[in-house]
């Protein structure tokens, strides 16, 4: 019987939370810009601030979008991007399944761990010897 008390205390304490968090979300200026700007959630809004600020994409070519999902970074960065050939340039990676970005090119279910799919598919996408000097320049 305590139990069930106990249960019903943290179902009770748990939805009064979440009618918290859904008022707050609907009030927040950024979740209600992010609808009418189509971004898939508000984090949108601070890489647009960090562009503004550091202009991050200035001279970038490409992008890779690691922890991807849902993808409104994916949406920035394809939008900032300037691609120089018909090749997609910014490829989004995440363990989590999402919605592919129109512009991008999508790696769900896939760890970063998984380090040999994701380069084959900068490989892929981008060829050997750009792929392989990104690694080149950035490896530890």
């Amino acid at each position: 019987m305590a139990w069930r008390l106990a249960l019903f205390k943290n179902c009770e304490t748990f939805t009064r939370s979440l009618s918290k968090w859904h008022q707050s979300q609907s009030a927040d200026v950024y979740v209600k810009a992010a609808k009418a700007e189509n971004y898939r959630c508000r984090s949108a809004f601070k890489l647009l601030q960090i562009q503004e600020r550091f202009n991050v994409f200035k001279g970038k070519e490409r992008v890779i979008d690691f922890g991807a999902s849902p993808g409104s970074w994916t949406q920035v960065a394809v939008k900032n991007v300037k691609p120089n050939d018909a090749v997609t340039q910014v490829l989004s990676v995440d363990v989590l399944d999402f919605k592919p970005v129109v512009g991008s090119h999508k790696l769900s279910n896939v760890s970063i761990e998984d380090d040999s799919i994701v380069c084959d598919s900068m490989k892929e996408l981008w060829g050997d010897k750009k792929t392989t000097a990104y690694f080149k320049r950035y490896d530890a």
